[in-house]
């Protein structure tokens, strides 16, 4: 009971604070980073474990937002090449962020309009940011296909801080854009090392912070079946974590690296997306060209976690 008490009390201090870093991270891949466009894959992807939607033919556009916070600026970084890659021709997509943000505050600042996010808007492979903008104005922004929603790294495995709030923004959200797909974006645990102060509410323990996160998203999100599905990048990112790879995937102890961190999670979101496998991707930006080498390992890792999304898949590339 001491123990849980414990645990509470940290988890309550946190919430609202910043979780990740303050200062979001910006994609700035050059204009040479921007692929050349490939035919649509015509084989029809394997049919993948709930929650992955069914594999649906690859769209010819895709609108993309995530109200989120640094993690998905992670995932979303080389979200555009690789979709263009992957043979749509028309890409728009969207990040609100601030830097720590929790679901709480995405909560209040949905109802009180607050003009506090920074936006980041890609329709050509280079990321625009603009400040002082709301949800509200992202979501009249464009039509979306799919909105991803999150919580701060910190407190993913933490339930109590999901409960309260993840109703009422999803109902928001299906009101305002009722053709979109809503999704959850399950982030990862942080690299063994991390100092993030958050980490002790897990021990300090990376298996201990992915186990919680994997029991809060079953508890929060799928058993109450209040999102359409769930992006898997934490289980990409831990699988990942056991190839040859090893725990080198971050840049700073949670958020993702360049080369290998971002781009697993950005596979993830475009094969969980649009239904397609990870092997008709070949494209790497262009300032990170080894990438090619670790592709076998990315791929196996994204490709489990859409079989097995809730579970460790060990790599066979040791």
């Amino acid at each position: 009971m001491k123990k849980i008490l414990s645990i509470l009390a940290i988890a309550t201090s946190i919430i609202g604070l910043c979780t990740c870093c303050g200062t979001p991270s910006v994609s700035n891949d050059p204009a040479s980073d921007t692929p050349t466009r490939q035919a649509t894959p015509t084989t029809e992807p394997t049919a993948t474990a709930t929650p992955t939607p069914e594999p649906t033919p690859a769209p010819t556009s895709l609108k993309v937002l995530a109200i989120g916070n640094s993690f998905s600026v992670d995932a979303m970084a080389h979200l555009w090449g690789i979709c263009a890659d992957g043979g749509i021709d028309n890409i728009t997509l969207g990040n609100l962020d601030i830097g720590g943000c929790t679901l709480e505050r995405h909560w209040k600042n949905l109802f009180n309009e607050a003009n506090d996010y920074s936006y980041h808007k890609n329709t050509d492979g280079n990321w625009v940011r603009t400040e002082g903008k709301s949800i509200q104005y992202a979501l009249a922004d464009e039509q979306w296909d799919v909105i991803t929603i999150q919580q701060a790294s910190g407190m993913s495995g933490i339930p109590f801080a999901i409960e309260e709030y993840i109703s009422d923004i999803v109902a928001y959200l299906k009101e305002k854009q009722p053709n979109a797909k809503i999704y959850w974006h399950m982030t990862w645990a942080y690299q063994n090392d991390s100092t993030h102060s958050a980490f002790d509410m897990y021990d300090n323990d990376q298996i201990t912070m992915y186990n919680s996160i994997v029991d809060t998203v079953k508890s929060q999100i799928i058993e109450p079946s209040l999102c359409d599905g769930v992006i898997p990048s934490g289980t990409a990112i831990q699988n990942l974590r056991t190839s040859y790879i090893g725990d080198t995937i971050t840049a700073d102890g949670y958020h993702l690296n360049w080369d290998r961190g971002r781009y697993t999670a950005a596979l993830t979101w475009y094969c969980y997306i649009t239904g397609n496998s990870p092997d008709n991707i070949q494209w790497v930006p262009s300032s990170y060209p080894l990438l090619i080498e670790d592709l076998p390992a990315i791929k196996e890792a994204v490709s489990a976690a859409l079989n097995e999304p809730f579970a460790i898949t060990e790599s066979t590339l040791k």
